[in-house]
């Protein structure tokens, strides 16, 4: 009986496994197909709105064109109507990068505006190609720093024949996996339901043999306790006590179960040592290698924690935007080590002058300072003070070039009447930063 138990349970649990697998995958495939098509339609449906002799304006008057606004709220309508869809946009395909004809708010990222260029992200790549040469692309699927998506693309053709941009449409492969998941969830339990009635009538006959020995070991187990080491201990004690010997796979079973206990034991022990690793590990992931300053990561979390703060109406800060002047020139003249050397010194002024404020590295010749308690009410004194000091390293011409730092900055203060998120903060600064840099050029004589 034991025999033919078990080959009955291998089988069904062989047949279970293989109708999980096959379930699985075929659903996983026709999902995507089905979102492929559904994307095929959209870009469609969506390319059908544009005019691609148009796409010049679209790119150069924007939100200017009530045409634009038209279409864009069609975009959003069709957004609405196609929950799946993640991110819906329309950019023009460059040498040096994607330029926005269109794109759409999506959660928790706003939408970049019309005009603008990016670099192409690493999803791009593999069909860079075929995107710069305006040719068809086949529906892909990629994951990068942005997310793990698939992604359709409709390429936009003029009267002539030459593709202006492309309609892409983003479906996140996560919403499509936790469509697998709750698929393969129902089709689990309804095995299991099987397995439930096969197994109640084998475990009738082996009560006794099987079980009680069981049932001990279980009853042991759900009283272990792993808060510390003695209690780790103790549980090795209590299965030891046991001492099952029915010589059998049940016996084989309590050693395996003991051995998996204490191997718990020194895995607990070895966890608590890794933890401390990816503690430390953790910590250097917000750090910039170079400067050894909090990087862009760092920064994210940062407005994740002051845009909770605005939306409790208890923030108070502002944001200073650093941007390195003749970065690139101490690069070509006497190399990136000097470079180098010139963003870390550079890095360490910020440092001394905003002490008490976190700096932030966020690209080769960018810094961000969030400036709150005190700073923020030291912060014209501090900008001064910035202004000043960096003033006079640059036209301090005893100095070598990579050690005469200069930067443009601007810097912008949190209302609560205006502004609704960090990132218009941010913009603000940037832009004031960038009138800074302007003005810099204008005076400067070298």
């Amino acid at each position: 009986r034991t025999k033919l138990l078990i080959l009955l349970a291998t089988g069904c649990l062989a047949i279970a496994g293989t109708i999980t697998a096959i379930s699985f995958f075929q659903f996983r495939d026709s999902t995507i197909q089905e979102h492929i098509r559904l994307g095929e339609g959209l870009t469609q449906l969506a390319a059908d709105e544009l005019d691609a002799e148009k796409i010049d304006d679209y790119i150069n008057e924007g939100f200017n064109l009530t045409e634009y606004q038209q279409i864009q709220e069609k975009f959003y309508h069709y957004k609405e109507n196609y929950p799946d869809v993640h991110f819906l946009y329309v950019y023009r395909m460059l040498g040096e990068g994607f330029q926005v004809v269109f794109d759409l708010d999506a959660e928790n990222i706003p939408a970049d505006k019309p005009g603008e260029i990016h670099s192409y992200r690493e999803s791009f790549l593999p069909i860079l190609p075929e995107l710069l040469s305006g040719k068809p692309v086949a529906p892909t699927i990629s994951k990068d720093a942005e997310g793990y998506f698939l992604t359709v693309y409709k390429p936009i053709y003029d009267k002539n024949g030459v593709c202006q941009c492309y309609m892409g449409v983003d479906f996140s492969m996560n919403l499509l996996g936790m469509y697998n998941r709750s698929f393969i969830a129902k089709v689990i339990t309804m095995i299991m339901d099987f397995l439930f009635l096969i197994f109640a009538v084998g475990l009738y006959i082996m009560e006794y043999n099987i079980i009680f020995p069981v049932n001990h070991m279980a009853y042991c187990a759900s009283t272990f306790s792993y808060s510390n080491e003695e209690e780790r201990r103790v549980n090795v004690e209590r299965l030891q006590e046991l001492n099952i010997c029915t010589g059998d796979e049940i016996e084989n079973l309590y050693h395996a179960f003991l051995q998996t206990i204490q191997d718990s034991t020194l895995y607990f022990e070895n966890m608590q040592k890794a933890e401390e690793q990816v503690s430390q590990i953790s910590e250097i992931a917000m750090k910039d290698a170079l400067t050894s300053v909090k990087n862009k990561n760092a920064y994210n979390q940062m407005k994740f924690s002051l845009q909770k703060d605005i939306e409790n109406r208890i923030a108070e800060f502002a944001i200073v935007m650093a941007d390195l002047n003749h970065l690139k020139k101490v690069n070509d003249t006497f190399g990136h080590k000097k470079g180098d050397v010139y963003i870390t010194g550079a890095c360490q002024m910020l440092c001394n002058i905003y002490k008490h404020s976190p700096v932030y590295r966020i690209g080769g010749d960018e810094f961000v300072i969030i400036l709150t308690g005190q700073s923020y009410k030291d912060r014209t004194k501090l900008f001064q003070t910035l202004t000043q000091t960096f003033l006079e390293t640059d036209e301090d011409t005893l100095e070598v070039p990579w050690k005469r730092y200069s930067i443009a900055a601007g810097m912008a203060v949190y209302s609560d009447i205006s502004d609704k998120t960090v990132e218009e903060v941010f913009n603000r600064a940037d832009k004031n930063m960038y009138e800074n840099k302007i003005l810099m050029k204008k005076n400067r004589t070298d």
